[in-house]
């Protein structure tokens, strides 16, 4: 055969780079400095996540064309999903899976609906092999009070959010799960910002999925110390008061991969303006393919069968949660549209004239119109999604 053998190992790089437009600092310097980071690099995979524009896109793969000359930029919703995989080899196959349930779209400040967040997949040829690199972003946190943490036997610690969103994370890590297991039998690497810790309630949830479907991952940087990726103190763009987590990763399947090393990248600049490249620190993977790790320390918990039910005990009451937040979303909705209306037929009522009347009556009654419409159409949806989410937990099976 005219084909090489595989390369002795992958580099790879997962980071979330901090793109939202007119709300993060420095955006354009930043991203130019990753651009020039990747292209001085010897990585062969990159994903990246929150490059939300188009603009900010360019900027990165034209920089880092030379190393990595194939890419692709994911686009969905509104948008776009943010996310972008970037390849010194041939991306053989691509395709966007969105994520069954985004968030709500009246949360404008939260932006993740207007993202369309999903599992972006890019099959990369690596000389006589294919590789099958899943770039991913959850839907975030936005109430940052600290997890509860609850006991499984067989499990261990896991930290249960109780936010408005801790569902829809539920929800999508379950859609990444699923994506995942179109590539059970091949060689798999999972990256990207996640949005829970490793002991999270979803990443065990992750680890039942895998015993579901007869799969492996490892999580490269299990047992390693310092390993926060957000929210570090030594990072310029932290608050006052975080102190560190680790809610980037990059997953492999063990049975096609061995783990070489890995880190987490504290990439810095060298300009007077800007001195981290993102709010976020990147996780930085070698794997060597084609060889089995046998060691099962970094793979996800196998969930035996007197773990599982106290497991879906806990991920039906996120989903519980979830038809809680549900009920008052659709109030909030409610109260808007009734608040819109009543404005709007006190200044028909009661005659009231003054400049650009008309034109405030309008608007008035179309956000009463969407805010009841709308609102009805989308909860309809989320509380049919709840009820399969409360579905496919329920048939969960142990080892």
């Amino acid at each position: 055969s005219s084909m090489m053998p595989p390369p002795a190992s992958l580099r790879i790089l997962s980071l979330n780079c901090w793109g939202v437009p007119f709300t993060t600092k420095w955006r354009r310097l930043r991203f130019e400095a990753i651009g020039s980071m990747l292209a001085d690099s010897n990585y062969d995979v990159v994903c990246l996540q929150e490059v939300w524009t188009k603009r900010d896109a360019d900027i990165i793969l034209l920089a880092a064309s030379k190393r990595l000359p194939h890419a692709i930029w994911f686009q969905d919703g509104i948008l776009g999903s943010g996310l972008v995989t970037l390849s010194r080899f041939p991306i053989a196959e691509t395709f966007y899976q969105p994520f069954c349930m985004r968030g709500w779209f009246e949360c404008v400040h939260h932006a993740d609906w207007l993202g369309a967040k999903g599992v972006g997949v890019a099959v990369v040829r690596v000389e006589s092999q294919l590789v099958a690199v899943l770039n991913t972003h959850l839907h975030a946190q936005y109430d940052h009070r600290n997890p509860s943490e609850i006991h499984i036997p067989g499990l261990g610690k896991i930290l249960e959010t109780k936010d408005d969103y801790a569902h829809v994370r539920l929800s999508n890590m379950i859609d990444v799960a699923r994506t995942c297991r179109i590539f059970r039998n091949e060689a798999l690497v999972l990256c990207g910002d996640l949005n829970v810790e490793p002991h999270a309630l979803e990443m065990r949830a992750l680890a039942m999925l895998c015993n579901t479907y007869d799969m492996r991952l490892a999580d490269s940087l299990a047992g390693m110390a310092n390993t926060s990726t957000c929210d570090d103190p030594d990072n310029a763009y932290t608050s006052a008061g975080k102190h560190g987590k680790r809610i980037d990763f990059v997953l492999y399947s063990p049975d096609s991969a061995r783990l070489v090393n890995s880190s987490v990248l504290r990439a810095r600049t060298s300009g007077q303006r800007i001195t981290d490249i993102s709010d976020h620190y990147g996780v930085s993977t070698e794997l060597a393919f084609g060889e089995k790790e046998e060691d099962s320390a970094r793979s996800l918990p196998r969930v035996a069968e007197e773990s599982l039910a106290k497991l879906q005990y806990h991920c039906a009451r996120c989903v519980a949660h979830g038809y809680d937040r549900l009920a008052r979303r659709w109030a909030r909705m409610l109260a808007t549209a009734a608040a819109f209306a009543l404005f709007a037929a006190m200044l028909v009522v009661l005659d009231v004239r003054f400049p650009l009347r008309d034109m405030l009556l309008v608007l008035c009654a179309a956000i009463a119109a969407v805010a009841g419409t709308a609102g009805s159409v989308a909860v309809q949806r989320e509380r049919r999604q709840l009820y399969t989410l409360g579905l496919s937990i329920e048939r969960w099976t142990g080892v």
